[in-house]
């Protein structure tokens, strides 16, 4: 289950989110080598934890399909959001992946938003139909260090760290600037206390 995009791989991860209230929490991926390897690695995770989570309480899942990513988290106590797209009260869904493409290493990412509404999120974006291209024509690629990691809104991110910036070479999707796929590098970590990322939760 991957999804590359340009040059760079996005946010290919097949994960249970650490709420996965059930002792048959699994995860299920393929193993392949790289040609070339990150000299460093993701960025680390750092808190502070949010809230509105408890692991056996809230589930989340992100799931990977041709060029279309879906991420959900439900039971949170997150507030209700507004409905409309870009407006920054939106939960932040930070993914962060290395990959090679021949001899080429490439560290990437990608910035989602989605409402809240009844402790629920789901985010949905195509990037083919956002005239993000998938796949690199010709080019045998591995991804690997693939990571999602979730946020509470912040308003100011978008013109601080997120797709407003030059963080990682942001390229923003054609209906919603506020979200986008990084051409080159990490995207920047929100401020705002994390809700979860990938993991495995055993109660």
């Amino acid at each position: 289950m991957r999804a590359q995009l340009l040059m760079v791989a996005v946010a290919g991860v097949a994960l249970i989110a650490p709420g996965a209230a059930l002792a048959v929490d699994k995860s299920q991926s393929t193993l392949e080598q790289p040609s070339v390897f990150n000299p460093t690695s993701p960025p680390p995770l750092t808190g502070p934890k949010s809230a509105t989570w408890v692991n056996g309480v809230a589930k989340g899942k992100s799931k990977f399909t041709g060029c279309v990513i879906q991420v959900q988290l439900k039971g949170t106590t997150l507030p209700d959001t507004d409905g409309i797209p870009g407006t920054g009260d939106e939960v932040i869904c930070i993914s962060d992946q290395d990959a090679s493409v021949g001899a080429i290493f490439i560290s990437a990412g990608g910035i989602f938003r989605g409402e809240v509404s009844g402790g629920s999120v789901k985010i949905k974006v195509d990037l083919a139909a956002e005239n993000i291209p998938c796949g690199v024509p010709g080019g045998n690629t591995v991804e690997y260090d693939s990571r999602m990691t979730c946020y509470e809104q912040s308003g100011a991110y978008n013109a601080a760290h997120g797709c407003g910036s030059t963080d990682c070479s942001p390229i923003p999707l054609a209906s919603d600037p506020t979200q986008c796929v990084c051409s080159a590098g990490y995207p920047t970590r929100p401020t705002t206390p994390l809700i979860a990322t990938e993991g495995l939760f055993y109660p």
